[in-house]
Order: C-alpha cells, then structure tokens, then sequence
C-alpha cells in the first residue's frame, strides 16, 4: 500500500478539461517502486504500469494568519 514517506516519480498529472492557470489537478500519476497495493484496473493489462498509483489532488486554503495570534 501506499504510506507516509513513499518516494517515486511523478509519470502524469492530470488536469480537467477546463482547467485554467493556476488550477489544482485532478491527479497526479505516480511510479511508487516499493508499491504493493492493487494495480489500477485501466491499467490491468499494462504491466509496466503495475507500480503506477493515481493520487487525487486535494486542496485546503490555510486560515488567515492576520487575523490570529500565536
């Protein structure tokens, strides 16, 4: 499975078709060499794909520090 600390290389970000500058991605496609977990079922019959994870995008906007103390 996938856990805090994996390293890999990022093989595809994906985007939507409206996307505009500056726009989270849908996913980021990552080879995870150490990846154990369940292949990705489009990619069932692509072997080379086995280690390939697709992460979803999340984004979180951070409170306004302005406004709070320390």
């Amino acid at each position: 499975g996938l856990v805090n600390g994996a390293t890999g290389t990022v093989r595809r970000v994906i985007w939507s078709p409206n996307s505009v500058e500056y726009d989270v991605p849908l996913f980021v496609i990552v080879e995870l060499p150490r990846y154990t977990g369940s292949v990705f079922p489009p990619w069932a019959d692509e072997p080379e794909k086995a280690k390939w994870v697709p992460i979803p995008a999340r984004q979180s906007d951070a409170p306004d520090r302005a406004n709070h103390s320390r």
